[in-house]
């Protein structure tokens, strides 16, 4: 590895898109290509453009050369073959990789898909029980039957716990970034270029997701799913052969695996990353990062926090007018980061235009609906809660244009989604499970060929693919998919103008003289009166409450 410093109102029920991006090869996931070919085929040939650079907790930057990394990726790939049995036993054999962002996350992430095995990403342990995080990974060991787990020598001694906790019979393997660079500036011999096997089986991955209220569950993604998703994510950042990507969402977290990784390096796109210690620590090095950078991704919070954090006059040198767009998500975006982010950043180059609003589920691989690069922010007030089944009564609309409104006690902004793809449908559900017109509100659901087929591995006995609920389960506040086909997502939303706004989870709300009353709202309300940031409280429901239970 080299080092380098770099200074540098209708009746409508179902929402779509027709955009197609300008591009002279067919989007991923359009159908036209092996879906397999189109994720891990640039392993085969990753250009001239692509490499790897990694934060130091310096300040510097290391970089890794595009064929340097496929090197490493395809020695780890023959380790993983070997541990797993051989290349006939490897596909869609489940391989969970614990480790930090970094070399060996990547390189182990790019080496489970090459081999064909189905990767499982595991959170590594960070703030929190230590107890309590042995059980989280052994508990997803146990259900993904994983017989092979990957850990930077950091995590091993979780790893280890975890998988004597789980009491399955489980490899455990230690790989450190010295073996992947000492095997990434190693010429393979003709023994040694094994490691693209022709059969990768059907899954790609398989996400455990604990949604925002349930115990963990298990999505099983399909290369045709992988590589439709991240096709509709290049469509929606208008991908060009320029751009390249930064990051410091985590790599086992869906933005950052498939938002990210999974996007960039099929495109041919260099990327830089961050662990997110290094970005809570030091966040200009983010803006730092898009100053040779043009698309990143991050959740509404990393905005605020940059505004809070980063004084105008440490970035006054930077040049922002490269980044042109960012992916927004994993959580509600709230004008109350946008605008102060803006006031930083827009005097650095940065166009409005490159926020770009997502909302996404693991159950969808990643991303269900977005806005597309250079559209302008939209928003609406409410004057009321929301009623299910019953159109929302709209105070204040915001264009983008002119100053960022201000969130206070009169009610939350909800900002627009956008449309989703051609192929892609999406309905609002009254309270008895039929679609209501345009503008009413109710639960989000969608039809996408995104979609997992449902929870593989959510209990022992459980048919791999069955679907986890009955079609008249309705209302629940809860992610379940029903038999025809559809994800009800369990999250309450309208559709406006033909675009998509999410108000909240179903499943944490509460009812009041027959109105909605979202933990959403109460959060923005109780944040807005005692100028508490955003990410600093919570609000929270109780079905019963005994005041003593708290003593």
């Amino acid at each position: 590895m080299s080092t380098a410093e770099m200074n540098t109102a209708g009746m409508t029920r179902s929402i779509g898109s027709t955009h197609v991006m300008g591009s002279a090869r067919p989007p991923r996931g359009s159908g036209l290509a092996d879906p397999v070919d189109e994720i891990v085929g640039w392993l085969d040939d990753p250009g001239e453009r692509l490499e790897l650079i990694l934060a130091r907790d310096d300040g510097g930057w290391d970089r890794v050369a595009g064929p340097d990394l496929v090197r490493g990726i395809r020695w780890l790939s023959r380790r993983f073959t070997d541990a797993l049995g051989g290349s006939d036993a490897a596909p869609d054999q489940p391989v969970a990789v614990l480790a930090h962002s970094g070399l060996t996350a990547v390189a182990s992430f790019w080496a489970a898909l090459d081999c064909g095995a189905a990767l499982v990403p595991l959170a590594p342990p960070g703030i929190g029980d230590a107890s309590e995080i042995v059980e989280r990974v052994a508990g997803i060991l146990r259900a993904a039957g994983a017989p092979l787990i990957v850990a930077t020598p950091d995590v091993a001694e979780t790893a280890r716990a975890a998988v004597a906790h789980c009491g399955g019979d489980v490899t455990v393997l230690v790989v450190s970034d010295e073996e992947v660079l000492a095997a990434s500036g190693q010429e393979c011999d003709d023994d040694d270029t094994r490691g693209a096997p022709a059969d990768r089986g059907r899954l790609a991955l398989v996400q455990f997701t604990s949604g925002s209220t349930g115990s963990p569950r298990g999505v099983p993604v399909t290369w045709e799913s992988l590589a439709h998703n991240t096709g509709a994510i290049e469509q929606h950042f208008g991908l060009r052969s320029d751009d390249s990507f930064a990051s410091w969402v985590p790599l086992h977290h869906d933005m950052g695996l498939v938002g990210v990784l999974l996007t960039a390096f099929p495109a041919g796109c260099p990327l830089t990353l961050m662990r997110p210690d290094q970005f809570l620590r030091a966040p200009r090095r983010w803006l730092e990062a898009m100053t040779w950078s043009t698309l990143s991704a991050a959740p509404s919070f990393g905005l605020g926090y940059v505004a809070r954090r980063v004084k105008p006059e440490s970035v006054a040198d930077l040049d922002l007018s490269r980044w042109r767009g960012t992916a927004l998500g994993s959580e509600p975006l709230r004008l109350r980061d946008v605008g102060p982010f803006l006031e930083l950043t827009e005097p650095l180059g940065l166009p409005r235009t490159n926020l770009i609003p997502a909302y996404g589920l693991a159950e969808s691989t990643l991303l269900a609906c977005a806005g597309r690069s250079g559209e302008r922010l939209r928003a609406i007030r409410l004057a009321t809660p929301p009623r299910p089944g019953v159109p929302v009564d709209v105070a204040e609309v915001w264009d983008g244009l002119g100053p960022v409104p201000r969130e206070g006690v009169d009610g939350r902004w909800s900002i627009d989604l956008g449309r989703p793809d051609a192929d892609t449908q999406f309905e609002i559900l009254g309270p008895d499970g039929s679609a209501v017109p345009e503008g009413c509100f109710g639960e989000v659901a969608m039809r996408s060929p995104s979609l997992s087929a449902g929870y593989r591995y959510s209990g022992a006995g459980a048919d791999p693919h069955a679907a986890s609920a009955a079609a008249d389960d309705h209302f629940e506040g809860r992610t379940r998919f029903a038999n025809d086909g559809r994800l009800l997502t369990g999250d309450g939303g309208v559709i406006l103008g033909g675009r998509l706004h999410v108000l909240g989870r179903l499943g944490t709300a509460v009812t009041v003289a027959g109105r909605t009353v979202l933990m959403e709202d109460i959060d923005a309300a109780v944040s807005s009166t005692l100028g508490i940031p955003g990410g600093r409280l919570a609000a929270v429901s109780f079905t019963e409450f005994d005041p003593r239970s708290w003593r």
